[in-house]
């Protein structure tokens, strides 16, 4: 199995969090995507910010060796989940916008088509939440609050002592990650903002920004007058699949079993719903985020990648945690 149990004997490897082979594939994807810019023409520019964030990430991998190699395994996933994280920020941005430079034919058309054939209408969901001030905020807050989730989760798995669970999240996050950017990019599109043009007194209860931080850099891609960009000043520009929509159900995954699951069901819903008045994204970018997770959820499953069923009392005790770390709550 590529992916063993927390009580074999592979157990210390297992602290190489979330997998070597995790690692391995995160590689991968940085080489294939340093081949396609050579071949597409497009570059990357790395400032003297960029440098010294750089320059933190090295130390912080160099950090998370030593924390292993001396055995304080707690300190080690700790690190390496902050360097995953950012290493796929980096390598995602610089995938999407490398694959959006290759001019594929926009999708907007098709996907505002595909909206009205399930019946939504796009243009009332907006003004609709406009029209509800009280509405507009929270789905504001919940749209944005998606950061703070995606730091926080892997904090209390860990704490709590959710080992399994918590390389379950990494798993699903990085394939789902890296399956959602290579569609995207190949999939452009403005989404409903850049699409619709809607008129300014059906958006004034809307943040300033909903659904159009990134349009300008869509379009620039788009019409082929983009051929680098900073490092630093690249923004989330898919559209389908909805990846705020993935990373929302990887959340109410996350909690399953738990006493938190209902209360982290219903804002993660509520997250899900906002990506529309909020994100710009159409309805169809919703489904389909939906369906990539549940197709990798199924597939993991399938292999016995996301199997919780070891015992986290011995696994700890192989590689040297302590026993407040195994112990999950119920």
């Amino acid at each position: 199995m590529l992916f063993p149990p927390l009580g074999t004997p592979h157990a210390r490897m297992a602290a190489l969090f979330p997998h070597p082979a995790a690692w391995a594939l995160l590689a991968a994807a940085f080489l294939a995507v340093l081949a396609l810019m050579a071949l597409s023409g497009f570059s990357i520019r790395v400032q003297r910010a960029d440098v010294q964030v750089l320059g933190c990430l090295l130390l912080m991998a160099i950090v998370a060796w030593r924390a292993y190699s001396q055995g304080l395994l707690r300190s080690s996933i700790l690190l390496q989940f902050l360097l995953l994280l950012s290493l796929m920020a980096y390598m995602g941005g610089m995938l999407s916008y490398t694959l959006m430079s290759l001019r594929f034919p926009p999708m907007d058309q098709a996907l505002a088509r595909l909206d009205a054939l399930m019946g939504f209408d796009w243009i009332a969901h907006v003004r609709f939440v406009n029209a509800h001030p009280g509405l507009a905020k929270a789905l504001g807050f919940a749209y944005n609050s998606i950061n703070y989730f995606i730091l926080g989760i892997p904090l209390w798995l860990l704490a709590t002592g959710r080992i399994a669970r918590l390389r379950g999240y990494f798993l699903l996050s990085i394939l789902t990650g890296l399956l959602t950017i290579t569609l995207g990019g190949m999939l452009p599109a403005l989404g409903g903002y850049g699409h619709y043009q809607p008129a300014a007194e059906m958006t004034g209860n809307l943040p300033p920004q909903a659904g159009r931080y990134f349009l300008a850099h869509v379009s620039a891609l788009m019409n082929g007058q983009m051929s680098s960009v900073a490092l630093g000043e690249m923004k989330g520009i898919i559209c389908i699949p909805s990846f705020h929509t993935i990373l929302a159900l990887i959340f109410i995954w996350s909690f399953r079993n738990t006493r938190l699951f209902w209360p982290a069901f219903a804002f993660n819903i509520t997250i899900i719903v906002s990506t529309i008045s909020m994100g710009g994204h159409y309805l169809t970018d919703l489904m389909a985020g939906s369906a990539l997770f549940l197709a990798v959820l199924w597939s993991l499953e399938k292999f016995g990648w996301l199997d919780e069923s070891a015992d986290a009392q011995s696994w700890a005790q192989k590689s040297g945690l302590s026993a407040p770390l195994a112990k999950a709550p119920a």
